[in-house]
């Protein structure tokens, strides 16, 4: 599953080898489908776990699930919870067992997605923010089979200066 930008507008597309076809790099017979293709930008497409549902972000900012047996498409967060700025700043991950979704948002009313929270795969909740440190926080991970979620700490802007957290350096190895 990819997104693509065609006639205009990013749209998600899926693969799949002909019968008798082993690796995709060698593939002579490939079929391509339409998984979404509106007039909306869709694209970061995901497949989830059991692999019966894509999710990807619309317009940027809206995580949508697309169920592919049904056709049907639910929000799962809607665009008010996110502000993109440039194209894959947006993060977000499906949990082991389908159920939640580790996301980035917006919290406490700012202007970029500062917080890792939890959502329900579902669309019937709000994210529930599990970093409340105030300091930006990305690109969130499942880990341990579902039992923990782990993030990149990012810069801060307190004290009127750039600062690149401890943990970072140490994970470059500086």
């Amino acid at each position: 599953v990819y997104a693509g930008e065609r006639d205009g507008s990013w749209n998600v597309y899926m693969a799949e080898l002909g019968e008798g076809e082993e690796w995709f790099y060698a593939a002579t017979d490939v079929s391509e489908s339409e998984v979404v293709a509106t007039d909306e930008e869709e694209y970061q497409p995901r497949f989830s776990p059991d692999g019966k549902e894509v999710a990807y972000l619309a317009e940027r900012t809206v995580l949508k699930v697309k169920n592919l047996d049904s056709g049907s498409v639910r929000t799962v967060m809607p665009g008010r919870w996110n502000y993109s700025y440039a194209d894959g700043d947006q993060w977000f991950d499906w949990s082991p067992n389908g159920e939640w979704f580790a996301v980035t948002f917006l919290s406490r009313g700012r202007y970029y997605a500062d917080a890792i929270g939890l959502v329900k795969s579902d669309g019937k909740s709000d994210p529930v923010d599990i970093t409340n440190s105030g300091y930006v926080s990305f690109s969130p991970r499942w880990a341990m089979d579902g039992g923990a979620v782990i993030f990149m700490p990012g810069a801060t802007g307190r004290g009127g200066m750039l600062h690149l957290c401890a943990w970072c350096n140490r994970a470059r190895g500086q």
